[in-house]
């Protein structure tokens, strides 16, 4: 397994995690509607879990906890930062060769979707560890308004953003090189992508909204900034109709 882009500034990442708390915040805020229909203490995987902020939140829930990233610099920090109880591994999402089939009653997949190059693959891999019946809820940056090139009409009131290359898929990076996209880039898809994608690997699609207010800064609460989708596990073989 290849390192991660985010090793060599795990240390940066965490520090700005802990600076710029609204996004996780608001997020958590919603925690209920990622796990509905995820049993009382049932068992979860963090997808993607960074330094554990939703691992422990997920914990606190009580629920039965597993968090994987690629990073072995920010599984080091969540093991700190966290309780024994929360277990944590190093493991690629595209095949997540840690997990036993069928292991989980649920995953969430928070911020992190855009880190992974294939899509098919995180679908495949999650839709083998959870079983029959669980869910899979994912929150993402809003394709729809930041797709690469999106940007704010300073002059327009209210605050208005401008998206020009949506259907531009694949690999992009911010012009904010201090930035987490700046630093390791993201994965742009269209909504049409992410659904048929998850639809072809077993998925059907449960719950979707649209969250407005975070980032830290947003200047306009009118544009959603957040996009949850909920999946439930519908199908064993390679998709469904």
């Amino acid at each position: 397994m290849d390192a991660s882009r985010y090793d060599p500034i795990a240390d940066w990442y965490v520090a700005w995690v802990d600076a710029v708390p609204g996004v996780h915040r608001a997020i958590r805020g919603h925690l209920a509607d990622l796990l509905t229909g995820v049993p009382a203490g049932g068992r979860v995987l963090d997808l993607g879990c960074g330094e554990g902020v939703f691992a422990r939140a997920l914990a606190a829930a009580g629920y039965g906890v597993v968090g994987v990233d690629r990073s072995q610099g920010l599984i080091r920090h969540a093991r700190l930062r966290s309780h024994a109880a929360i277990a944590f591994a190093v493991d690629d999402a595209q095949t997540l060769a840690s997990q036993a089939s069928g292991a989980f009653d649920g995953a969430i997949c928070v911020l992190a979707l855009m880190d992974i190059p294939d899509l098919d693959a995180v679908f495949r891999a999650v839709h083998r560890v959870v079983r029959s019946g669980g869910t899979f809820a994912c929150v993402v940056m809003h394709p729809a308004f930041d797709a690469p090139g999106a940007f704010w009409l300073d002059e327009a009131a209210p605050a208005a953003r401008a998206v020009r290359r949506y259907l531009d898929e694949g690999e992009w990076w911010s012009s904010h090189a201090d930035g987490v996209r700046g630093q390791v880039g993201a994965w742009h898809r269209t909504l049409s992508t992410v659904f048929m994608t998850a639809i072809a690997a077993g998925w059907r699609l449960q719950a979707i909204a649209e969250w407005p207010a975070p980032p830290d800064g947003t200047p306009n609460d009118d544009i959603p900034r957040l996009l949850m989708m909920r999946f439930l596990r519908v199908s064993d073989g390679a998709g469904i109709g």
